[in-house]
Parts: structure tokens; C-alpha cells; sequence
């Protein structure tokens, strides 16, 4: 059995340290891949997929936080994915100027589910006009008498959480060694935040 000094067992010690951010870096960029991974897959399952640009937004980054390393699963932009928080956490959406909201029923969508008029109403070229049924409000396309609702107005819009960044990181979590996930801070960040 060989003895060292206490200098010797102390460099060691400092070795160890030194090694220590690197080693929390490549095992946080592993699990990272892994939260992405799930966390794109969630956002497939939870939501309903029309272009993708959510999906494609997820990332994860692995940041020095001190003299540790934290892990960043994000989602969305400014000009593409700005719903990606109300998504995420849920909330209310409110229609601005105290106008409506129109939600796009069959007819206003394409095979695709997306809307065909997703700008402003006014500049289609085409003429709606507003019918009142059952207490709700639609709007029906002037060229077309009789024909069906293209769009329900509203008022507002609860948003259910889908929490897709959120299970995608707990889960992932899960795979960390346990001294490490003692220490780890992880968390879920949007575009806006940045």
C-alpha cells in the first residue's frame, strides 16, 4: 500500500475538480439530446402539427452557471413561434381592441388543417358577413348563400398546458447519476426570454 503527503492527496483533489466541469458538461449534453429528443416528440403528440416550426425550435444548450453547468431545454422565436410559452404553460388569449378571435372551422381550412386567410380578412378579396346561431357568432362567406360557417368569433381562448419542455426534461432527469442530479438546475426557457 503506498502512502502520499497531504499535498499530494490535495492535488488530487484539485485534479478531480478541475475534471469535474467537463465531465458535467459532456453528461449534460447527453441528457440534453435526450430531453430534445423527447421533447420534440411530445410536441408531435400534445399538439397539433400544421408547419413544424415549433417542433424544429426545440433545443437544448448546456450553460456555465458558476463554477457548475446548467442545462436548457428551449422552444420558439420571436417571429415564428411566438406561442411556443402559452403552449408550454397554458393561459388565456384575449382578442385585442375588445374585437374577436376567429377560429377556423372546415371550411376555412385547408387539407392541411391550416387556415386559408391566416392575415387579416380584409385584404383576401373576399367579402364574410357576420350570422348569429344558437347565441354564437359566425362568419359565412358573402358569394356563398347557404353555404356553411367558415369561421366561429370569440371573445377569448383558454389554452390547456401541454408541458411538452417540461416531462421532456423530468424525464430525462431521471438518467443523470443521482450525485449529479443532486446538483443540477436545470430549466425550460422560450424565445422571448433570450
Amino acid at each position: 500500500m503506498s502512502t502520499i503527503t497531504l499535498e499530494q492527496w490535495v492535488k488530487r483533489i484539485e485534479d478531480i475538480e478541475k475534471g469535474l466541469p467537463g465531465y458535467l458538461q459532456k453528461e449534460l449534453t447527453r441528457v440534453g439530446l435526450i430531453a430534445e429528443g423527447k421533447a420534440k416528440l411530445n410536441a408531435t403528440t400534445r399538439l397539433r402539427v400544421r408547419t413544424g416550426h415549433l417542433r424544429q425550435s426545440i433545443q437544448h444548450k448546456v450553460k456555465p452557471d458558476g463554477k457548475s453547468v446548467r442545462l436548457v431545454l428551449r422552444a420558439g422565436n420571436r417571429t415564428t413561434v411566438p406561442y411556443a410559452r402559452i403552449q408550454e404553460v397554458g393561459g388565456e388569449v384575449r382578442a385585442k381592441s375588445g374585437g374577436f378571435l376567429r377560429i377556423p372551422l372546415k371550411a376555412a381550412k385547408t387539407g392541411a388543417g391550416v387556415d386559408r386567410f391566416p392575415g387579416p380578412l380584409r385584404q383576401s378579396g373576399v367579402d364574410f358577413h357576420v350570422r348569429e346561431s344558437g347565441g354564437r357568432l359566425f362568419l359565412f362567406r358573402s358569394d356563398q348563400e347557404g353555404g356553411p360557417p367558415w369561421y366561429r368569433l370569440v371573445k377569448r381562448v383558454r389554452i390547456r398546458p401541454k408541458l411538452f419542455l417540461f416531462d421532456a426534461l423530468k424525464d430525462a432527469r431521471k438518467l443523470l447519476d443521482p450525485a449529479i442530479r443532486k446538483q443540477l438546475h436545470a430549466s425550460v426557457e422560450f424565445g422571448e426570454d433570450v
